[in-house]
Formats: structure tokens, sequence, C-alpha cells
């Protein structure tokens, strides 16, 4: 399968959402081509712009509607260039610009959004990426998958994956 990452996050220090990435990044990448659309600025370019695996574009995902025309313009090429299997979207930012760079496309890659916060998901935007632009939404914990449940992505279906760490595993006995 060819997977695309996309992130908004535009620090260059590493945070949940880098750590995050990176862990399904490299998890995947023996098996199948994964590429990441991620600011240039950002911590998770920087941990895979010299990886011979892992293809990175810089792509910003902007609030500003005066900067979304090339940002854009930019993805859309990235996307009809790749032919992906799977968008999987980390934010609302970047979860919008998806949505519309794939706007009228006949066929679509699946887009999986996972939330990782507890900001409410009820506005007009978050009704218009679950109805059209989400086709399965992961949950970091139980209260995130209580918030996505009783939101309008309940109708695409929720998934809880933990993150940290898996006690069961990694237990000491």
């Amino acid at each position: 399968m060819n997977i695309l990452y996309t992130n908004f996050h535009v620090s260059p220090n590493i945070g949940g959402h880098t750590a995050y990435i990176s862990r399904l990044v490299c998890g995947l990448k023996a098996k199948h081509k994964v590429f990441l659309a991620v600011p240039g600025s950002s911590a998770l370019f920087r941990t895979f712009q010299n990886s011979s695996d892992v293809q990175v574009f810089d792509q910003s995902f902007p609030n500003k509607l005066a900067q979304m025309p090339a940002a854009l313009k930019m993805l859309k090429r990235v996307i009809s260039e790749q032919n992906f299997d799977i968008i999987h979207v980390n934010g609302s930012a970047d979860h919008r610009l998806v949505m519309l760079a794939l706007l009228g496309q006949k066929k679509r890659p699946s887009i999986v959004f996972t939330k990782h916060n507890d900001h409410p998901v009820h506005s007009f935007g978050s009704k218009l990426r679950a109805k059209f632009g989400t086709d399965h939404t992961i949950a970091v914990c139980d209260f995130v998958g209580t918030i996505l449940a009783q939101s309008p992505y309940a109708d695409v279906g929720v998934t809880t994956i933990f993150n940290g760490i898996d006690t069961n595993y990694f237990s000491s006995v």
C-alpha cells in the first residue's frame, strides 16, 4: 500500500504527534510505501528528510484563506502523483486541506483521522470533515473515543488505539 501521513504542526520540537507518527511510519515502512506531508520546519520533516525509505514533502496546512490555494495546489500534486491507498490525517488543518484536495476525484484514497485531544468536534467544519472526508477514526484513549462516539464521526466508526506503554506486553513478570 501507499500510505500518506499528514501533520500540521510546524514546531521543530519533538512532541506527542512526532512520536506517534514516527512510530507508525517506522512500523509500516518495511512492508508499505510510506510518505509524509508535513511543514518543512517540523520535527517530523527533520526526522525523515534524509530517509531512503520514506519520502517527505514540505507541505503547509495554513488556516488563512489567502495562503490556502498554494498549499492546496501542492497537496493535490503530491496526491495525484503518488496514488495513495490511505491518507492518515492527524488534525483539523491537515484534514481540511486533504478533504479539499480530494474534491472531485472519482477514485480517492481512504481517509483515516486520528484525534489526539479533547477539543470539541461539533462545529460545522467537523461535520463536513466527518461526512465528506473521513472513512474511519482513531481515538488515542477511551476519553477521546467517547468524544468521537458522541459526534458526527460516530457514523464512520471509531477505533481506540491507546498511546503509551502496553503494560501487558512490557511487564516485569
